[in-house]
């Protein structure tokens, strides 16, 4: 203490001043990208329910914010993210921020103004159509007096009738209607398949289904075959069953060339192998009758048969029974 009431003397202990320096909006990035798009959606390393559209307008209505079904929504997600910047929890750090997002959201939805682009569209494209559609009727007239000119020179030339005909039907117009009923029998039979038991000591796995569930089995046979790798025709298809009284099973194909197909011995092997055990794809066997047979000729013997198929020019096996 100085005496008699003097002023003591400064202090020789040197004084400092510390200055606090605040982090505005210019020297800190908002907006540095932390994690991926993919990484916010999904809420990754953030302990959040929002994690998909049907959550996030689930919060969104909790706080006021109904957003259409169908259509933009940005103009609704721009006047909510004003509301937000106006927020009294919200600084200026982060509501001009929020205020540049919304007016640039606001921008967004004008342009993408689907009612006026759509209108664009249409007047854009209306003259075009307009001028093909005309095209087409044009074209339709010209090939409409086309076809009558040639019905007039076709009649010129061949007077009284409805036109020259060819060979293919001049020769259908002919055919007997019992010779045509042949014929389809024919072509229908080209198209068939025999399926039977390997043997009659084979149990018949096939007398419970019905024939819709004959046809239903056959085509997953063919279905797993092409799963498997083995080529199959294009358009092969099973037409029907039909259940024989034996307990043999005749299915149609679309086509002849089909039934052909899986009459290859390579072919029937892999569809047998899908299609079930204990059953054979039988060889279609046609009756004859044979006159003169020798009464020396045995029929129970195999040797017989091999014999009348080697001077008939006939495969091994060809006769099936005698």
């Amino acid at each position: 203490m100085a005496p008699n009431g003097a002023t003591p003397p400064p202090s020789s202990l040197p004084t400092t001043t510390a200055k606090t320096t605040r982090r505005t909006t210019a020297t800190k990035s908002l907006f540095t990208a932390s994690k991926t798009l993919e990484e916010h959606i999904s809420g990754s390393g953030t302990r959040t329910d929002i994690t998909n559209i049907p959550s996030a307008r689930k919060i969104l209505i909790t706080h006021g914010l109904v957003l259409p079904t169908t259509g933009s929504a940005l103009k609704q997600l721009a006047a909510a993210v004003f509301e937000l910047s106006l927020s009294t929890n919200t600084g200026a750090t982060h509501s001009e921020p929020l205020r540049a997002i919304a007016i640039l959201m606001n921008d967004i939805d004008q342009a993408l103004d689907t009612d006026h682009l759509i209108d664009k569209i249409c007047a854009l494209m209306g003259g075009p159509i307009a001028t093909l559609d005309e095209k087409i009727k044009t074209l339709e007239q010209f090939t409409e007096k086309h076809v009558t000119a040639l019905d007039e020179a076709v009649t010129k030339r061949h007077p009284g009738s409805d036109g020259p005909r060819s060979y293919a039907s001049v020769t259908k117009a002919g055919i007997p209607a019992p010779l045509n009923k042949i014929l389809a029998h024919s072509d229908a039979q080209a198209r068939q398949i025999l399926i039977d038991r390997r043997s009659v000591f084979a149990s018949n796995t096939l007398k419970d289904l019905s024939e819709s569930q004959l046809v239903a089995k056959a085509t997953l046979a063919l279905e797993l075959m092409k799963e498997a790798g083995h080529a199959t025709p294009d358009k092969i298809s099973i037409l029907s069953a039909r259940k024989l009284p034996h307990g043999g099973i005749i299915y149609e194909m679309e086509s002849a060339t089909s039934a052909e197909w899986i009459a290859t011995p390579a072919n029937r092997s892999a569809f047998l192998e899908h299609f079930g055990p204990e059953v054979i794809v039988k060889d279609r066997a046609y009756h004859i009758i044979v006159e003169n047979v020798p009464i020396s000729f045995n029929p129970l013997a195999a040797s017989s048969i091999a014999d009348i198929e080697k001077k008939g020019g006939l495969k091994h096996n060809t006769i099936s029974r005698i």
